[in-house]
């Protein structure tokens, strides 16, 4: 029993290295930074140790051979770590994304092998317990018929002892089952026997994985911090790229340098949905990713796609058709993230459709389940390629026809599916076309739609309607602040008011009470969190319209912005025609 729980002990270890030492090298390659591969390094030093202590320790020729299966496949992600920390950031990012997809599939492997060595080790600590008490049992017999023969006198003391020992035996099967499940154990009698020393060998098998399961979640919040400020850091310049470039596409609309600009934008705009997507990959596989599953209105999320898809197919001459019936039906799911699928799987048929082609979005009710139908009469996929359909930055033959994208975006869409307890299924004829069907669990009514972001009313103003009215912007970045000045500057009811950090904000508010706030979180010095916050503790700022401007584009971070008081939260790259819109409605 000792050997085997410190054996399941070392594979608890061996998956944090693996696990750690893959996380470590993915960091680098996104960062750069040198001090994110020490977990790594740290990896290569430890795995050897707990290798040779697995050896040492196991006896089952079939944990004997997983185990050298996991050294194998450890030597090639090793392998593989390594030429991604030496060459990956001067790989083209075709060869990056093959490297990137082959060691992922060596470290699925690992996983899976490495699950099956603690299931195997779990079901021989349950037949080491089980053969202990039976052993126990025919000796306690043995005993028994000794001592009734013996000394009838000793029988009371005896059954003293059998009592005592099997429940202790009972409670120490009892914990070994909840330790495999990770439960808290239960309190044993204090003893310096076998039983007492086993008792207190689960008790510490219990505090370690306490302890590791505080590790996982300690590396899980250093992760979604790492995502926040990457999303930050690559969603900053973004934003005065696309926000000039929108500016200009309006002031040079016919003009010769049009197409130019619309270059500019469909790049900028293809960069910000791969950070997106690439950011919901990782919050998905890391179990970060928040869902809020409840009834949805079927028929008001395809009219909400659908309208939001037009103007891409009226581009592309496509016709999209809404095919009845839509009205009643409801389905579990996350609004926002079913609305993300239904967006992505609409794009996609409509950039795959041939020219004056046609989309089709239906519902079809299946017992307790509801499937979401889009169909297309496009180029179809071909039977070989249908494996590869849903693997991430896999683009079949979409780079040879001059199709844009990401490769990321079936490979999400799959995630969230899943996430929300459905799937996505596909049938395709090539020459004919596609039909992609999203599963999920029937609701019996809809929930009512979220409310709209509204921003509160403004200020009480005695001003002249003449007047220009001050927005006071808090923002610490020269190119944003640059980008705000144009903006701002197209509506001639307001002038801008800048500030640089947050106390220099806090003192332009109370010099002058301006009619908006826009207010960036990521400020230096003190943070745009605690301005919001000491802005509503302050009885004269409390109706004063507050809007949050940040690249943390993080659901969790705009939920709880709003609920400390936001009026509105606009991400970073801003879409100009919305942050004039709220100008406008704030003004009127």
């Amino acid at each position: 029993m000792r050997r085997a729980l410190a054996i399941q002990a070392d594979i608890q270890t061996l998956h944090s290295l693996i696990a750690e030492a893959a996380m470590a090298v993915r960091g680098y390659l996104l960062t750069g930074r040198d001090d994110f591969l020490n977990p790594y390094r740290h990896a290569q030093q430890a795995l050897p140790a707990t290798l040779d202590s697995l050896r040492r320790h196991v006896r089952d020729p079939v944990v004997m051979a997983s185990l050298r299966h996991i050294d194998e496949l450890w030597q090639r992600k090793q392998e593989s770590l390594e030429e991604l920390r030496i060459e990956g950031r001067s790989l083209p990012p075709a060869d990056l994304q093959a490297h990137l997809i082959g060691s992922k599939g060596v470290l699925d492997e690992l996983r899976t092998e490495i699950q099956i060595t603690y299931a195997r080790e779990t079901e021989l600590v349950r037949e080491y317990s089980a053969a202990a008490r039976r052993a126990f049992l025919r000796n306690l017999w043995v005993d028994f018929v000794t001592s009734a023969l013996v000394l009838a006198s000793g029988l009371g003391a005896f059954l003293l002892l059998f009592s005592g020992v099997v429940q202790r035996v009972k409670l120490l099967v009892v914990n070994a089952e909840r330790l495999s499940r990770g439960e808290a154990l239960e309190t044993l009698p204090n003893g310096r026997d076998e039983l007492g020393l086993l008792a207190e060998r689960l008790q510490n098998a219990s505090v370690l994985l306490a302890r590791r399961a505080d590790e996982a979640r300690a590396a899980s919040l250093a992760k979604t911090q790492f995502l926040s400020r990457t999303s930050h850091e690559l969603r900053t310049p973004l934003n005065a790229i696309l926000g000039f470039a929108q500016l200009l596409e309006t002031d040079l609309r016919g003009s010769p340098h049009s197409p130019q600009l619309e270059h500019i934008l469909v790049a900028g705009r293809h960069l910000l949905t791969l950070i997106d997507e690439v950011l919901d990959i990782a919050r998905i596989e890391s179990g970060d990713l928040k869902l809020s599953l409840a009834p949805q209105s079927l028929h008001e999320l395809a009219q909400e796609a659908t309208d939001l898809v037009t103007p891409f197919a009226q581009r592309q001459g496509i016709v999209l058709h809404l095919v009845p019936p839509f009205a009643d039906v409801a389905a579990l799911a996350d609004r926002q993230r079913l609305r993300q699928v239904l967006i992505n799987l609409l794009s996609n048929a409509i950039k795959y459709n041939r020219p004056g082609g046609e989309v089709f979005l239906g519902v079809r009710l299946e017992s307790d389940q509801v499937w979401i139908s889009i169909r297309d009469t496009g180029i179809g996929i071909r039977p070989e390629l249908l494996p590869r359909l849903f693997a991430p930055f896999e683009r079949l033959d979409a780079e040879h026809a001059g199709v844009e994208g990401t490769g990321l975006g079936l490979a999400v869409s799959r995630q969230l599916m899943r996430c929300m307890g459905g799937d996505i299924e596909v049938q395709s004829t090539p020459g004919v076309g596609s039909v992609f069907s999203l599963r999920l669990a029937r609701a019996r009514r809809a929930a009512d739609a979220p409310p709209a972001a509204t921003s509160a009313a403004p200020a009480t103003n005695t001003s002249q309607p003449n007047d220009m009215r001050p927005v006071l912007v808090i923002e610490d970045n020269a190119s944003n602040l640059a980008l705000m000045q144009a903006l701002i500057a197209r509506r001639p009811q307001w002038r801008m008011v800048a500030a640089r950090d947050g106390e220099a904000g806090l003192r332009e508010a109370r010099a002058e009470p301006p009619a908006l706030i826009l207010l960036d979180l990521n400020l230096s010095g003190r943070s745009g969190e605690s301005v919001l916050a000491e802005l509503r503790a302050d009885p004269a700022f409390r109706e004063t319209p507050v809007v949050v401007v940040s690249a943390d584009a993080l659901p969790e971070t705009i939920e709880r912005l709003r609920a400390a008081g936001a009026n509105d939260y606009l991400t970073k790259p801003l879409e100009v025609a919305r942050f004039l819109a709220l100008l406008d409605r704030i003004a009127a």
